[in-house]
């Protein structure tokens, strides 16, 4: 009896799961249509195409975010969140030496004081890919001193001090 109980209850968990699953397939077309509807208004709104390129990017559309920050980018240019969300885009795609350049575009907006690991952690990865040992150390130092126990950060930090020697 406990058996069939227990088999009941997964059954209804799993049509709750369904059931929340089309509810949020049904909420993203929805959130797309709203960015679209402001684009079809106002092609250049600026905050519109950031954060519709940001949705796209975290959806897997990296194609339809990349075309987004772009137009973005024509409208102005000095925005660190749009740098950063390049760079990310540019890593995905291992175009390592474009996801660096947008990365130092969006940190020398905000100054290296004013980054957080969320920033750093990214960059650092992209400089390892192109063995930026030097770079590497720098980025890692500051990522340790904001955060003692990451442990990517601490891995690269010891993989940088033996490339640099």
């Amino acid at each position: 009896m406990k058996n069939i109980a227990l088999i009941a209850n997964a059954d209804k968990d799993k049509n709750e799961k369904t059931k929340l699953n089309e509810e949020l397939i049904i909420l993203k077309e929805q959130v797309k249509e709203e960015y679209s509807q402001i684009l079809r208004i106002n092609s250049d709104h600026y905050e519109t195409l950031l954060n519709f390129g940001v949705y796209e990017a975290r959806e897997g559309h990296l194609e339809e975010a990349e075309k987004l920050f772009n137009q973005a980018l024509k409208i102005k240019e000095g925005d660190f969140t749009l740098f950063f969300n390049m760079g990310n885009i540019q890593l995905k795609w291992q175009k390592i030496k474009n996801a660096i350049d947008f990365y130092e575009k969006a940190i020398n907006i905000i100054g290296i004081e004013n980054t957080t690991v969320k920033i750093l952690v990214p960059y650092m990865v992209a400089l390892c890919k192109i063995d930026e040992w030097p770079k590497v150390e720098k980025v890692t130092r500051r990522i340790l001193k904001l955060d003692k126990k990451n442990m990517k950060a601490l891995a690269m930090f010891t993989r940088s001090l033996r490339e640099n020697r």
